[in-house]
């Protein structure tokens, strides 16, 4: 199953929404549920999983690191 999400983070706010794609987007991620998950329980991390084809980046990767470096 396929499903699209837009997350989007302007004006110190981040929003996100379901079974949808943004074509303007700064970058776009495709990946699996299963790598997100490992992800998020951090047995692995977002560069390792792109380095493994888990994770296909189209756009500004810059961007995803600014946006994770902002979370830790």
């Amino acid at each position: 199953m396929d499903a699209g999400a837009v997350l989007c983070l302007a004006n110190d706010s981040m929003n996100h929404s379901l079974d949808r794609h943004e074509p303007n987007a700064d970058t776009a991620l495709t990946l699996t549920r299963w790598a997100l998950n490992e992800i998020v329980l951090q047995t692995t991390n977002f560069q390792a999983e792109i380095d493994n084809a888990a994770i296909q980046v189209v756009g500004s990767l810059d961007r995803v690191q600014e946006l994770i470096s902002l979370l830790d």
